[in-house]
């Protein structure tokens, strides 16, 4: 294994993705804001949701990544599955959810566990509800206990942009509030976490939950930039994730670790920044441990 020209790596992650088989830059979407962005998703260009899933994911293996957590909506799920099982790749479905508690979804998903995950699976099926801000409370009571019912993973959206900081529902951020709710644990993962006070990391730390950063994501669509180092210093796990062709315009995982690495490094002689091991931890092991 090796050689002159090559390195043997860990397989990396992608902890946090929505493929799309083409970009919204092609389609004309440009430089907006996430809520913008979200509106305007009915007018774009549409592809075969099978195909779309199965490019993803050999554009994924080229670039050296072997595992990836997929989230979107629960009608493509059985198209995302079988691209998942021909790419050969180790895929985390996400059955997205939102609103109100809906025992139709849960039968649903039910359905697809029976149908398709075994212990020797490559395919795993994970709780995905859209955000704090987008789920009754009951909802994400309820995700939380299902969760627990299968044994398997949480992934959700968290304080991506400064319109969901929570303070215009909740008299408390989004992150206090799910806390409180006792939705957090050792199985969930957060994805974005850009507007994250102190008090914010430290429940995520507590509580155990991993933080996966999208950089490139949370600077095309105007988000900002996570607090990824305190988050790091602190000793939360924190992982990549590269949010999709329709985010980011890429779907290159050396290309997000470089970027990640280059906008927390820090400034001045002695920066406070994360470091290259750092990333490189982010991208492999600390990935795998968030999923």
């Amino acid at each position: 294994l090796g050689g002159e020209r090559f390195v043997v790596t860990p397989g990396f992650t992608n902890a946090h993705h929505h493929t799309s088989g083409i970009t919204y830059f092609q389609t004309g979407h440009v430089d907006m804001v996430l809520e913008t962005w979200l509106s305007q998703m009915s007018n774009a260009a549409r592809s075969d949701r099978y195909y779309n899933e199965l490019a993803s994911y050999l554009k994924h293996i080229r670039t050296g990544v072997t595992s990836i957590l997929q989230t979107d909506n629960p009608h493509d799920a059985e198209n995302w599955v079988r691209a998942a099982k021909d790419s050969g790749l180790r895929v985390m479905v996400g059955i997205a959810v939102g609103g109100k508690t809906d025992q139709s979804f849960f039968d649903s998903f039910d359905r697809l566990w029976k149908k398709n995950i075994t212990p020797e699976s490559r395919i795993r099926l994970f709780f995905a509800p859209w955000g704090v801000h987008w789920a009754s409370d009951d909802l994400l009571k309820a995700v939380a206990e299902a969760a627990k019912k299968y044994q398997t993973g949480v992934h959700i959206h968290l304080s991506e942009t400064q319109y969901q900081t929570g303070g215009k529902r909740f008299s408390e951020s989004l992150t206090e509030h799910a806390q409180k709710l006792g939705f957090f644990g050792k199985n969930v993962s957060c994805g974005h976490c850009v507007w994250m006070s102190d008090t914010d990391i430290d429940l995520i730390k507590q509580s155990g939950a991993s933080v996966v950063t999208n950089p490139a994501s949370n600077l095309r669509l105007l988000s900002g930039v996570a607090p990824i180092a305190k988050m790091v210093r602190t000793g939360i796990n924190v992982a990549i994730g590269m949010d999709g062709l329709a985010f980011n315009d890429d779907e290159d995982i050396f290309a997000e670790m470089k970027l990640c690495w280059y906008i927390h490094k820090g400034v001045g002689k002695t920066p406070e920044g994360i470091t290259s091991e750092d990333v490189f931890r982010m991208g492999t092991i600390n990935g795998a441990r968030a999923l």
